[in-house]
């Protein structure tokens, strides 16, 4: 067993419950990855927002019933923007009857999580590959242009420095957690970094969430 580390335990852990069909935010958050992308990178997968294992159970209601449930939801009120006493900025809070009320303090999924379907799911994840993906261009564009400009070996670490201290910052920034959406849509919004046209097929009350959201966030910045 001396060839065995704590670590090869823990990724073993995890691909057993990938190939059992667990969510990736699930092992995420069983993991303690700040990111999703850090857990598909360990994983070396992407999300199944296709065909979610939660969708094979039916725990509650059949599908007729739920949809009707859902035309009958009445509209919500608009979300609040508190600041958040565990981090940096503004918290977004999603107001409504969208949330899992099976949630419990502490676990997963998270207590007032919205509810995403597979449709909303699947939209979001495209604006947030897309937002990425800019970011990302942009942060290339940025060290093409740092590495045009050393001179001396020391100018090698500054670089090195600038690209761990982005890649931090993006990692901790986009994260796909379905608690986290509607603010890092709200603060994609005010940044100018997506569009609403791109939000196209959410919700009515998610986007009003995300552009209350994005509201604060600018008046903060002001």
């Amino acid at each position: 067993m001396d060839h065995i580390a704590p670590h090869d335990l823990r990724r073993t852990c995890a691909k057993l419950c990938h190939d059992r069909g667990g969510e990736l935010e699930q092992i995420q958050f069983l993991l303690g990855h700040a990111s999703v992308q850090t857990t598909e990178r360990y994983l070396g997968c992407k999300q199944n927002l296709g065909h979610p294992v939660n969708d094979l159970f039916d725990l509650r209601i059949g599908a007729q019933q739920q949809a009707k449930d859902e035309e009958a939801v009445p509209p919500t009120r608009a979300s609040e923007g508190v600041e958040n006493p565990f981090g940096q900025g503004i918290e977004c809070r999603h107001g409504g009857s969208h949330m899992n009320p099976s949630a419990t303090p502490g676990t997963y999924p998270y207590p007032n999580e919205p509810t995403w379907s597979r449709s909303e799911k699947t939209i979001a994840r495209r604006v947030f590959d897309a937002a990425l993906t800019r970011e990302l261009q942009a942060v290339m564009q940025d060290a093409k242009q740092k590495a045009n400009q050393i001179k001396e070996p020391s100018d090698v670490w500054e670089l090195e420095g600038y690209l761990t201290q982005r890649r931090k910052d993006i990692d901790r920034r986009y994260d796909f957690r379905s608690s986290r959406l509607t603010q890092l849509f709200g603060r994609l919004l005010s940044e100018r970094r997506i569009n609403e046209q791109e939000l196209h097929g959410l919700r009515e009350d998610k986007m009003k969430a995300i552009r209350s959201c994005a509201r604060l966030l600018s008046q903060d910045a002001a």
